[in-house]
C-alpha cells in the first residue's frame, strides 16, 4: 500500500513543478504516477468505500495542488518575491549633487575611470572622455549613479 501512496505523492509534486519548470514533460510524468499509484491501490483487497475514498482524495489532493500552485505564480510579479512597497525609497546609486561644481584632485589614473579626492574622502570617478593623471586638478561637473563625471582644470 505505500507504494500506492508514494507514486501518488510523488506525482503531485511533480505536477506542482510542472508550474515552475514549462514544457510538459514533469506533468505528463506526474499524472502517469498519480493514475499508476490509483491503479496501484485498486488492485489491494479492501473494502471499495476505502478505494472510492483514495480516489476522492487523490482529486482534492490535485486540485489543491494546482491552486498552490497557482497562488503562488499569481503573488510572484515580474519574477520578484518582495512587495513593491517596501521598495519604496530605494535608489541604486547616487551621486552628492552638491560637489558639482567643485575643484578636487584625481587619487588615480582616470582613464577613464578611477577615483578622485575631495578633501578628505574619495569618490569614484569617471573622466569626460580624456585621460586625466594622478594627482591632476579636476572640477566635478555632474555624475551618474554613484559615479562623478569630472573633467581637468584647465
Amino acid at each position: 500500500m505505500w507504494i500506492a501512496y508514494c507514486l501518488s505523492i510523488i506525482g503531485l509534486i511533480l505536477i506542482y513543478l510542472e508550474f515552475f519548470l514549462p514544457g510538459g514533460i514533469v506533468a505528463l510524468l506526474g499524472g502517469l504516477l498519480l493514475v499508476g499509484g490509483v491503479t496501484y491501490f485498486s488492485t489491494f483487497e479492501v473494502a471499495v468505500g476505502y478505494k472510492v475514498l483514495y480516489f476522492a482524495l487523490t482529486i482534492l489532493m490535485t486540485g489543491a495542488t494546482c491552486k498552490l500552485a497557482l497562488r503562488v505564480l499569481s503573488t510572484r510579479k515580474n519574477n520578484q518575491f518582495y512587495l513593491n512597497s517596501d521598495q519604496e525609497g530605494f535608489v541604486a546609486g547616487s551621486f552628492d549633487k552638491t560637489l558639482v561644481g567643485k575643484e578636487a584632485k584625481a587619487a588615480s589614473d582616470l582613464k577613464p575611470s578611477g577615483y578622485i579626492q575631495f578633501k578628505e574622502e574619495s569618490f569614484q570617478g569617471i573622466s569626460e572622455g580624456e585621460y586625466i593623471a594622478k594627482g591632476s586638478k579636476i572640477i566635478i561637473s555632474g555624475g551618474r549613479g554613484a559615479y562623478l563625471i569630472v573633467k581637468e582644470k584647465k
